[in-house]
């Protein structure tokens, strides 16, 4: 149904046009042997109700205090060294932790394409000359180019095999881009 051929919002459009989306997604699915359960969201699309849905549960403070204690319990063995350790780890682990969402990635992607722009302006080009380089599919950065791809609105054909460019690097069309 879904492949970097098309994009995600014609993909979507042409899927709620066909109005039996719940039927046609059955019906492959048990082609495939699936037997699938649909489950409809009732809130708005919007941006904002998305990346919550995507938004993964966090530890609530309380929980996180009740993890240290059970730890300590279980790992020390006096127990007057225990409050000693608690608010030290508790502190850390406050201060390190750190939790992906794919909204917070978005943000960090936009942040990060703001940049490039302000770079590719100042070396007198425009965005279209800008060629993304992938250095291996087969790792997570072509996740992450996904991702960054659909957050910026940018064309598939601005991203570019690193090996390809190594190849054509006296290429004019090549020459005259900004590598990123």
């Amino acid at each position: 149904m879904l492949n970097r051929e098309k994009d995600l919002e014609s993909t979507t459009r042409e899927l709620l046009e066909e109005k039996n989306i719940d039927e046609q997604t059955i019906k492959r699915a048990n082609r495939l042997g699936l037997n699938p359960i649909i489950i409809k969201n009732e809130n708005k699309a919007t941006e904002e109700n998305i990346y919550k849905q995507l938004r993964p549960e966090q530890i609530s403070r309380r929980e996180l205090d009740a993890v240290i204690d059970a730890t300590l319990m279980y790992r020390i063995n006096t127990p007057e060294k225990r409050p000693d350790l608690k608010t030290p780890i508790s502190q850390y682990l406050e201060n390190s932790l750190i939790v992906y969402t794919p909204e917070s990635i978005s943000s960090g992607l936009k942040s990060m394409h703001n940049n490039l722009k302000n770079f590719t302006e100042e070396q007198g080009k425009t965005m279209n000359d800008v060629l993304y380089c992938i250095p291996h599919h087969s790792k997570s950065y072509d996740v992450i180019n996904n991702q960054y791809q659909l957050v910026n609105n940018i064309p598939k054909e601005q991203f570019i095999d690193l090996y390809k460019v190594y190849q054509d690097i006296d290429n004019k069309k090549i020459k005259d881009k900004v590598l990123v």
